[in-house]
């Protein structure tokens, strides 16, 4: 084909593309020829395109894609990869034209395109712990991020390495005071279970010492509580004779009648000792006295020995009348018998 020249253009039929010995016909005129066989082929003659190459996916690949030439497709961010290629919203920039886990974020700038939750370097390294890189030894590091966050504008940033070596090299600093947070988390579980061990010492010694303390109390009152022994004359003056649980009298065997009288006959310490008539001394049988006292010798009066006086209340000759309904719930004749006026003083029935 003919070069064109002022007479004899490409409209005319001349050679399109006269510097490519293997093209002449450019149908939308983008600078690629439209034979698939010559250099450079026009991948989409029908339109205009700026393209040169196309993305491929291989799963295969190390980097989940491979490029394949592609001349004069559409190519509107203009980084060279055919838009209709890359993947969804990456063919609007032109930094990006792969997203390998679908997040949104071009494999260009993904810290780890196949995990979808790993987009920056710091979520790989606060995901991955096992990571000693410079790099995560700062991001796990609270202090140090509290360093990058305290630095000014304009201020020359310590990597983690050298800041950690001047920190090192200056104890006095304020970064000496901050905790790491798992020893912290450490602390404070240990401290929880020291308090609830304690709480639990301290329920079991009170528990202990109240069951000790009960059981001295019913050694020493027989079960019955201090101050509760006036329960039982109460709750006969108030007709609920027997109801309390922890005095009263609840049945007829508590007022025995047959109660064995007490003796009171003092032991002159000679009742075991047998004194025979013949034993004694033979001027004993001798001797004879007047029966006069030495107090009618001496001319005074013998003082009247006082009878005994029974301390011991004596049972009343007969019971009050009984109220119109007969005993009070809980009452025995006995009862009635020494307590009965009082109840008819308080209640007023007869």
């Amino acid at each position: 084909y003919s070069n064109p020249d002022e007479n004899w253009t490409v409209d005319d039929g001349a050679d399109a593309l006269p510097n490519n010995p293997t093209q002449w016909l450019d149908g939308d005129g983008d600078g690629y020829g439209d034979a698939s066989d010559g250099q450079s082929p026009d991948s989409c003659p029908w339109e205009f395109g700026t393209s040169t190459k196309a993305v491929s996916v291989d799963a295969n690949s190390t980097t989940g894609y491979v490029a394949i030439p592609s001349f004069g497709c559409l190519d509107e961010d203009g980084d060279g990869w055919v838009d209709r290629t890359e993947s969804p919203l990456m063919d609007i920039d032109p930094n990006e034209h792969f997203d390998g886990d679908g997040d949104g974020v071009g494999s260009n700038s993904d810290y780890d395109d196949t995990k979808g939750f790993i987009q920056t370097e710091q979520d790989h390294c606060l995901n991955d712990k096992n990571d000693t890189s410079e790099a995560c030894m700062g991001w796990n590091d609270p202090a140090y991020q509290a360093y990058l966050s305290s630095v000014e504008e304009g201020t020359l940033v310590l990597g983690y390495n050298a800041w950690n070596t001047t920190k090192n090299e200056n104890p006095g600093g304020n970064s000496e005071t901050l905790v790491d947070e798992d020893t912290l988390n450490q602390v404070i579980m240990v401290g929880l279970v020291a308090f609830v061990g304690l709480t639990a010492l301290i329920l079991g010694v009170a528990f202990i010492m109240n069951r000790r303390k009960m059981a001295a109390t019913n050694k020493e009152y027989g079960g019955v509580a201090p101050g509760a022994s006036t329960n039982a004359s109460l709750e006969a003056l108030e007709g609920r004779g027997g109801m309390s649980a922890d005095g009263g009298i609840i049945a007829d065997a508590s007022w025995d009648d047959d109660v064995a009288q007490l003796d009171f006959t003092e032991d002159d310490g000679f009742d075991d000792m047998a004194i025979k008539s013949d034993d004694a001394p033979a001027e004993a049988e001798s001797m004879t006295y007047e029966e006069e006292s030495m107090e009618a010798i001496a001319g005074v009066g013998a003082e009247p020995t006082p009878e005994p006086v029974d301390e011991t209340p004596a049972m009343p000759a007969e019971a009050p009348p009984l109220p119109e309904d007969g005993l009070p719930d809980g009452w025995t004749m006995d009862q009635w018998r020494w307590y009965g006026h009082e109840w008819l003083a308080k209640y007023g029935k007869n």
